[in-house]
């Protein structure tokens, strides 16, 4: 168990294999690690406490509140480019989390206002704190999830990516995804 923001520097250091972390195949990822296919695309939820009278109609709307991030993610990089570098909102008010469900914690504590993450995740955070989603929709460009590998592990890409088409191929994610991402909708 280890920092989302470590991820990629612990596959290229060779302490871990493979990251299988809901991890999008950034460009800029894609300079230290490879990725195989991608094996889920899924859209970024907001989440407001329980009883909360927030609601967005608009991702930047969320510029008006203090707001939960986890470090390392695309998503940190959304908020800080679109809220934070185009003037909508300080800096202050956006609260970075090694792990999502800390920030839930603090949301749920009334320490922020809204917590942004992936709609799979939030979804089940919701269910299992007490919590509400707010908003979904792809809010980020890069939606694809795929597994990191260390660069040049050829045959082991080759082998997840023919394990992940597979499983794509019989229905099996999507099963997964179903039952543990969007479970209650």
């Amino acid at each position: 168990d280890m920092g989302f923001d470590a991820l990629v520097t612990a596959v290229q250091e060779g302490k871990l294999d493979a990251v299988i972390a809901s991890m999008a195949p950034t460009p800029e990822r894609a300079e230290k690690v490879d990725f195989t296919i991608a094996y889920y695309i899924g859209e970024q939820s907001f989440l407001a406490a329980a009883g909360s009278d927030i609601s967005l109609t608009d991702p930047l709307e969320a510029a008006s509140y203090k707001i939960g991030i986890q470090t390392g993610t695309t998503l940190e990089e959304w908020v800080t480019t679109n809220l934070v570098d185009a003037g909508l909102m300080d800096d202050g008010d956006v609260f970075r989390y090694e792990r999502a469900d800390n920030a839930a914690l603090d949301l749920q504590a009334g320490r922020i206002d809204l917590v942004l993450l992936d709609q799979g995740p939030a979804e089940a955070l919701a269910d299992n704190m007490g919590l509400q989603v707010i908003y979904t929709a792809p809010i980020i460009e890069t939606v694809e999830t795929a597994i990191a590998l260390p660069k040049g592990e050829t045959e082991l890409k080759a082998a997840l990516d023919a394990t992940i088409t597979e499983l794509l191929e019989e229905g099996y994610i999507d099963q997964l995804i179903l039952e543990w991402l969007v479970a209650g909708e």
